[in-house]
């Protein structure tokens, strides 16, 4: 099957992560990068991913790629196949070998990956970290139900057009692959139990790990309280929510300030009272970062699945006001290890943000001790083992 040649029976096995993209600081690039370099002592691990009309191959151990010319997937009105995709895919696959695949994400990538990958005759594994199986709208982003995403008047508000034909049309077909493809990992029990009911598919949970990083020291009492928010600034993340929530909070308690560290969209020109824009931030600063607030932030407005970003303030023993919606409301505590708010709704918000001002049983609560990558690497050995 490969231009390396057969491999001797006591070679160590391959496995190929397949992902959507791979230069972007997203949660499923991150888990999947972490996963690969984590296990590739175990295994010999590579990732594929299309990037500027190209399929490259990244071999974790060496960091060489390969690539292959391949046309750039139409979104949302994604084809079922692409021929030059295909081709590319193949020789990819010729090259690595893989004894195991495991898709971690197939946007931007034709539709008929699943039933192609599933084909191959080799074990595979597909993990879901949003709702790409339901609509291209991947976060259900505005769409109250489900059933949101199909329906004309959601559509058009998403896409300047009518495809909810295509939507559901594609979601018949994509139901159809994955149903063949046995093994299924969701990261927490939320997603399995949505997954069941709206999809009718069965899954295995397998809670994300991080990499530990050393705890920032207590912030000195100074008289403000500072919130912190370590996020992306985009739509679905509701930064914008959490700016007007926030508002509310400093017009009563001066002593108040909200620091943004993350890229995305461009913030305002002249930040508000109190509140500071830090911009992009790498990985390795994140003890740093947590050090110069008290409380964190995660205002998000669509279902988060599990969020490293909730793991991270809480390895950093930074308590969290959060919104009740998707897997933070699984997690979180209210008034126990966390505060929940509304989603999308700043008066909620700001109710929450304003519970650590105005008290201080806050600084006493027993923040849970979070899944680290050892323990998850473990877990997926023994996952794979079994294939």
């Amino acid at each position: 099957m490969s231009s390396d040649g057969p491999s001797p029976k006591h070679a160590m096995k391959r496995i190929l992560y397949i992902l959507h993209c791979y230069n972007n600081r997203g949660g499923t690039e991150e888990h999947t990068k972490t996963l690969a370099a984590g296990l590739d002592g175990s295994y010999e691990t590579a990732i594929l991913y299309p990037e500027n009309g190209e399929l490259h191959l990244r071999r974790t151990r060496t960091g060489a790629t390969e690539s292959f010319p391949a046309e750039t997937v139409p979104f949302p009105v994604t084809p079922y196949r692409v021929a030059s995709v295909d081709s590319a895919l193949q020789q990819a696959l010729r090259k690595f070998r893989p004894d195991i695949i495991h898709i971690q994400h197939f946007i931007y990538w034709p539709l008929s990956l699943i039933a192609d990958i599933g084909a191959l005759g080799v074990p595979v594994v597909l993990s879901f970290h949003d709702y790409y199986l339901l609509s291209p709208n991947f976060t259900l982003l505005f769409a109250e139900r489900p059933e949101d995403s199909w329906e004309e008047q959601h559509v058009i508000r998403l896409y300047g057009a009518n495809i909810s034909e295509y939507i559901l049309e594609r979601r018949d077909v994509l139901q159809r692959d994955i149903v063949r493809i046995k093994n299924r990992i969701v990261p927490s029990l939320y997603l399995q139990k949505f997954l069941s009911i709206i999809c009718g598919l069965s899954s295995q949970v397998i809670p994300h790990g991080i990499v530990p990083f050393p705890a920032p020291a207590p912030r000195p009492r100074d008289g403000f309280i500072r919130f912190g928010c370590v996020s992306s600034l985009l739509p679905q993340k509701g930064w914008r929510v959490l700016l007007d929530a926030f508002a509310l909070v400093h017009e009563r308690h001066r002593h108040t300030e909200l620091h943004f560290f993350g890229g995305g969209e461009q913030p305002p020109a002249v930040a508000p009272p109190g509140v500071t824009f830090h911009g992009k931030y790498d990985v390795t600063d994140l003890s740093g970062i947590c050090g110069q607030f008290d409380v964190g932030v995660i205002p998000s407005i669509f279902r988060e699945n599990y969020s490293l970003e909730l793991s991270e303030l809480w390895h950093a023993r930074k308590p969290v006001v959060a919104s009740r919606i998707g897997a933070l409301a699984e997690r979180i505590q209210d008034g126990i290890n966390g505060r929940l708010a509304d989603p999308a709704s700043p008066e909620s918000m700001a109710e929450a943000l304003e519970s650590f001002v105005t008290t201080d049983d806050w600084r006493a609560w027993q923040l849970p001790q979070v899944r680290l990558v050892d323990e998850m690497l473990d877990a997926y050995r023994t996952y794979y083992s079994a294939l």
